[in-house]
């Protein structure tokens, strides 16, 4: 007898359920496989092993979820509405576990193209179930509920899900007695058992061919999940070995890396060799090293024992093909086999061009300030950090009459230069500058070696190198000079009063009317 309870009913609108105490284990198993999913997803923190591992959880917790509602369906229209809702995940599975088989064996680059075609498998399978009768033509009616029921189409379906399920067991195989860790060993063991107990779930398809055999394949699921969260904890889903981490370590190198063969072919290039060329994979990888930089010294050239088999650093040029020119740093590293010979070559390049050309720009930066600091008619006078000369302009030279290769690294407050009465002070505004005070012009004498003396103003300025104060900048300038220049400037003016008052002596002497208001005007004294 058909297991029902009418006195049990649930409404939603127009749909009836029934309350079904076997819907109960499918629904609960539904949540733990998601709620198992996404606590992979946290922990391996989204990884692209982790992804596909809830992939693969995802497309069964909706099998789970919709056979649920069909169990719990009271009329044949709702529960054939959810036989068919199931297969939106169904037949996502075998590909979607295939796809997880060759992200955790890291196989992903040499199968993509084949999971593609899978998981396009699946998507046909999965139209074919929803949307026609070819698979499902209709329900049986067992003791725990409704249940599909195939058709003869649906033989190539089952094909598919066994054939694909028994080729990710094949790649498990041959990757457990391949690899050479233990943690991985274990890792694919432990994912082989639990695999073994997800295919109990196939259980599931005998009832859909009239064999009256309760369809308990959750239970297996559940087994996966036990086994899947030990290895989960105990192994993780992924080891660090450098066959793991040698992709992502030359994808995130900021310079250029080509792999040469022992016939100077690229066989490696990573994204900032494209990059650094402006070239598309088809025209770097296979490609002899002279035919993507065409000044590198390859085997047939006059430098080629230079660099055979040795470990060195030297720089090219190369034009791009935009034009721009460019000025590498290679680093070249021999890889020998076991007797020694040459089988590859390891080359990291690095664009030196904006170096070279801010060097460039510095040294016109410092050319153009020594000539300014040689050319500028101020006198100024550098001392480090001890109060000793570093350099003395020309105008100093010329102002204190000594040649700057002969005070340099002297100490200036015991040179002849400065007066005893000078040097607390100048030994003051030293210490004040070094410490970053600011000191305002201060007067100063200096003695020159002829005997005479200079009246100066200094102009204090700490100079900074490397974001410290690491010397002491004197501006100097003669006011005696300015004294002798304002005293000229007023005989001139003197002078040209002199000049003037003679020119209207003589012009005025005859005009009696002029030279009275010239007086008035107090410009002329008869």
């Amino acid at each position: 007898m058909p297991y029902t309870q009418s006195e049990f009913l649930i409404r939603f609108g127009t749909v009836v359920y029934h309350l079904n105490p076997y819907a109960l284990p499918v629904f609960l198993t539904s949540l733990a496989v998601l709620f198992l999913g996404l606590c992979m997803l946290v922990r391996e923190r989204f990884s692209s092993v982790a992804n596909s591992f809830f992939l693969m959880i995802l497309p069964a917790a909706v099998w789970l979820f919709a056979f649920t509602g069909m169990y719990l369906a009271e009329s044949r229209d709702v529960a054939l509405w959810w036989a068919k809702a199931a297969y939106l995940g169904l037949p996502f599975i075998p590909s979607a576990v295939y796809f997880f088989t060759i992200r955790v064996l890291r196989l992903y680059e040499s199968h993509w193209k084949k999971a593609s075609i899978y998981f396009a498998g699946s998507a046909l399978f999965s139209w074919a179930f929803v949307t026609t009768d070819w698979m499902i033509g209709d329900l049986y009616h067992y003791r725990w509920g409704f249940y599909p029921r195939y058709e003869t189409p649906a033989f190539l379906y089952l094909v598919f899900f066994v054939g694909l399920l028994t080729e990710s067991m094949r790649l498990y195989w041959l990757e457990y007695h391949k690899t050479q860790t233990d943690t991985h060993k274990a890792r694919i063991r432990w994912l082989v058992v639990a695999f073994g107990m997800a295919f109990m779930a196939c259980v599931d398809y005998l009832p859909k061919f009239g064999i009256p055999v309760y369809p308990f394949g959750f239970v297996g699921v559940l087994g996966f999940m036990g086994v899947g969260t030990c290895v989960m904890l105990r192994y993780r889903l992924v080891d660090i070995t450098p066959s793991f981490a040698v992709n992502q370590i030359i994808g995130a190198m900021g310079d250029a890396l080509l792999v040469l063969d022992a016939e100077d072919t690229v066989q490696v290039a990573n994204q900032a060799a494209y990059d650094l060329f402006c070239l598309p994979t088809a025209e770097i990888l296979g490609k002899p090293i002279p035919a993507v930089i065409p000044t590198f010294p390859a085997k047939d050239t006059a430098h080629a024992l230079e660099r055979l088999g040795t470990d060195h650093s030297y720089e090219i040029e190369h034009a791009r093909g935009d034009g721009q020119r460019l000025n590498l740093v290679v680093t070249e590293s021999a890889i020998k086999d076991h007797k020694g010979c040459i089988v590859a070559t390891v080359l990291v390049l690095r664009d030196m061009t904006p170096l070279k050309e801010t060097q460039t720009a510095l040294r016109e930066v410092e050319h153009r300030c020594d000539e300014l600091y040689r050319d500028i008619p101020e006198a100024i006078v550098l001392l480090d950090e001890f109060g000793r000369f570093r350099s003395v302009n020309p105008a100093a030279e010329k102002l204190l009459g000594v040649s700057e290769s002969k005070v340099a690294g002297k100490i200036f407050v015991m040179s002849k230069l400065l007066p005893p009465a000078f040097m607390s002070r100048m030994l003051q505004v030293i210490r004040s500058a070094m410490e970053g005070r600011q000191e305002g012009p201060f007067d100063l004498e200096l003695l020159t070696e002829s005997g005479g003396r200079l009246t100066l103003k200094a102009y204090p300025r700490p100079v900074h190198q490397n974001g410290k104060i690491a010397a002491v900048q004197l501006l100097l300038r003669d006011t005696s000079q300015d004294r002798q220049f304002e005293l000229a400037i007023e005989n001139a003016k003197r002078e040209l009063m002199r000049d003037v008052q003679k020119r209207l002596d003589e012009f005025a002497k005859n005009h009696e009317e002029l030279r009275a208001e010239l007086k008035k005007l107090r410009l002329y004294e008869a």
